[in-house]
Parts: C-alpha cells; sequence; structure tokens
C-alpha cells in the first residue's frame, strides 16, 4: 500500500504535514465521540473483541512509535525542551 502511494519520492516535510493533519482531524473526532460510545466493541481479523477506548489507547501508542520514527529523520533542533505542536 505504502509503495503505491509513493511517499518514497515525497519529502519528510510533506509527509510530516499530511500525516499531522489527518491526526489532527482523527483527534478532533475522537474528541467528540460521547463517553457512553467508549465501550462499543468491535471484533478485529482475528476474532477477538475490543472497545472503541482500547482501539484508541492502542492507535496513541502506534502514534508515539511513529513520532520517534519522525524525530530520528527530522529533529526540531534547538533547545532540548522544545516539543512539536
Amino acid at each position: 500500500m505504502v509503495e503505491l502511494q509513493h511517499y518514497q519520492a515525497t519529502s519528510m516535510e510533506e509527509i510530516v504535514a499530511l500525516w499531522r493533519s489527518l491526526n489532527k482531524q482523527i483527534a478532533s473526532v475522537l474528541s467528540h465521540i460521547p463517553t457512553e460510545k467508549h465501550m462499543y466493541q468491535f471484533e478485529l481479523k482475528d476474532g477477538k473483541f475490543v472497545s472503541l477506548q482500547w482501539l484508541t489507547k492502542d492507535y496513541i501508542a502506534h502514534l508515539k512509535h511513529h513520532i520517534k520514527q519522525i524525530d530520528a529523520q527530522l529533529p526540531l533542533g534547538g533547545k532540548e525542551d522544545e516539543k512539536r505542536t
């Protein structure tokens, strides 16, 4: 799938901008889900059922993994306590 999107021929800055924009939208959608829906169950391909809350936490953990990869490729520079927004 990644090969079809030609990310290899796209600058890291463009990829990060797209990724950031998409994840801001996902965060907005997730923040508007009513609390009573957090335990809604989804069936995974392996037959396991997980809650929307679990999927959200798993996605955030996956994002953190990719942020580390991005930081290794595109360091911020500047002060150590400087953070991405």
